[in-house]
C-alpha cells in the first residue's frame, strides 16, 4: 500500500470556484454583446422607418 500524502498532487480538473468565475465572465461578455447588437438592430429599424416616411413624402408630393 502506497502513502497517498507522499505522492505529488495530480491535476484533476477545474475547481468549482474556477468554473463559476468562467461562467460569470462569459455571462458578462454575452450580456454586453446583446446590448451592442440590440442597439444596432434598433438603429436599423429606425433607419428603415425614416426611409419609408421619406418615400411616402415623395409619393404624396408627386400625387398632389
Amino acid at each position: 500500500m502506497e502513502d497517498t500524502e507522499a505522492m505529488p498532487r495530480r491535476e484533476r480538473g477545474f475547481t468549482i470556484v474556477e468554473l463559476l468565475i468562467v461562467i460569470v465572465i462569459t455571462g458578462i461578455l454575452s450580456g454586453s454583446l446583446l446590448l451592442v447588437f440590440g442597439s444596432a438592430n434598433n438603429r436599423s429599424t429606425e433607419t428603415r422607418v425614416i426611409s419609408d416616411l421619406m418615400t411616402l413624402k415623395r409619393a404624396s408630393v408627386i400625387f398632389f
